[in-house]
């Protein structure tokens, strides 16, 4: 169960984006998480944490969601939408 600043992560990521964010545990990740942006094909972003590294998941959590926030910034800069 995320912390309350993680949860607070993952509600400005849904507010920012207007997608929902779902944290899976992934037992086949080769890597500590990964991140899924929500796109046609995808209805909600996706991160993904491996379990062996499940007592750093809160941070890899946060992390993801401040990419994410990132990647809707750059768009609004970039202003293509991509």
């Amino acid at each position: 169960m995320p912390v309350p600043d993680v949860e607070k992560m993952l509600a400005l990521v849904r507010e920012r984006t207007s997608f929902p964010v779902s944290v899976i545990s992934d037992p086949k990740l080769t890597t500590h998480s990964a991140m899924f942006s929500a796109s046609k094909d995808l209805p909600g972003h996706v991160v993904k944490v491996n379990p062996k590294h499940e007592r750093h998941s809160n941070y890899l959590v946060a992390l993801q969601c401040a990419m994410l926030l990132e990647c809707v910034g750059y768009r609004c800069m970039n202003g293509n939408g991509e």
